[in-house]
C-alpha cells in the first residue's frame, strides 16, 4: 500500500479542481538530501535510499497521478519547522530552494 501526501486545489468555476500533487518528506537538514539519485529513481533506474530519496512506489504515484490527472507533481523536501524547502518537480527535473515565504507565494501561483 501507497499513501499520498496531498493534492494543491483550487475553487474554478464553482468546481474544486486540483492543481497540483505534492510528495512530502520532512528531514532533519536540506543538505543531506541527493536529488540525484531522486531523478534517477524517476527514470526508473536503480538506486540506494541513502539521502532521503522517496521510495520507489512513491515516485510511482507522483508519476502516475502526473499522467492520469495532468497536473505536475513535486516531491517536497522540507525541515520540522517548515522554515526550509526543496522542491523538485517531476516533469522538469528541477529543484528549486525556497524559504518559508517563498513556498507559500508559489502555492499560491500553482
Amino acid at each position: 500500500m501507497t499513501d499520498g501526501d496531498f493534492f494543491e486545489q483550487r475553487i474554478k468555476d464553482g468546481k474544486l479542481q486540483s492543481v497540483a500533487y505534492m510528495e512530502t518528506i520532512q528531514v532533519p537538514s536540506l543538505d543531506n538530501i541527493d536529488v540525484d539519485k531522486t531523478l534517477c529513481r524517476i527514470r526508473g533506474q536503480k538506486t540506494d535510499d541513502n539521502g532521503y530519496v522517496p521510495f520507489r512506489s512513491k515516485v510511482s504515484l507522483c508519476l502516475e497521478i502526473q499522467e492520469r490527472k495532468g497536473i505536475p507533481a513535486y516531491v517536497v523536501w522540507h525541515n520540522a519547522e517548515c522554515t526550509d524547502f526543496l522542491v523538485l518537480s517531476i516533469t522538469e527535473t528541477s529543484t528549486r530552494r525556497m524559504s518559508e515565504h517563498e513556498y507559500i507565494e508559489w502555492i499560491k501561483e500553482l
